[in-house]
C-alpha cells in the first residue's frame, strides 16, 4: 500500500477501519465486516492532522495488545485504521507506527 505525502492530500478526509488482509485479498468485496467508516458528525475531517489522531487512537483501542507488524501479518489478526482523502487516496495508515518487521 502507497500512502501519498500529507502536502498533497485534499481534504475533506475519510477515516476508514478495515481487515488489512481481508482487504487485500477480496479488495473488490465491500460489506460491513471488513469495512467501517467513522462518522463525519461534526464535518471536521478536513484538518488532516487531527484525523491522524483519532486514527492513531481508533488503532490502539481496536489493536490493543503490542505486536510487531510481522506478528500482525503473520497471524491474520487486528485491524487497520486509514485516512484517505477526498480523491480516494491513502493518506495515512495507522499500522505505520508498529515496528518494522525483523529481516532475516
Amino acid at each position: 500500500m502507497h500512502t501519498i505525502p500529507k502536502e498533497q492530500a485534499k481534504p475533506p478526509f475519510r477515516i476508514v477501519i478495515l481487515d488489512l488482509l481481508d482487504a487485500m485479498h477480496y479488495a473488490d468485496v465491500f460489506d460491513d465486516v471488513r469495512y467501517g467508516y467513522v462518522p463525519n458528525i461534526n464535518n471536521d475531517f478536513t484538518n488532516l492532522d487531527r484525523c491522524i489522531t483519532i486514527t492513531d487512537q481508533i488503532f490502539a483501542a481496536l489493536n490493543p495488545k503490542p505486536k510487531t507488524q510481522e506478528e500482525w501479518y503473520r497471524y491474520d489478526e487486528g485491524w487497520d485504521v486509514r485516512v484517505y482523502d477526498s480523491e480516494h487516496a491513502c493518506v495515512y495508515a495507522g499500522h505505520q507506527k508498529l515496528p518494522e518487521p525483523n529481516k532475516t
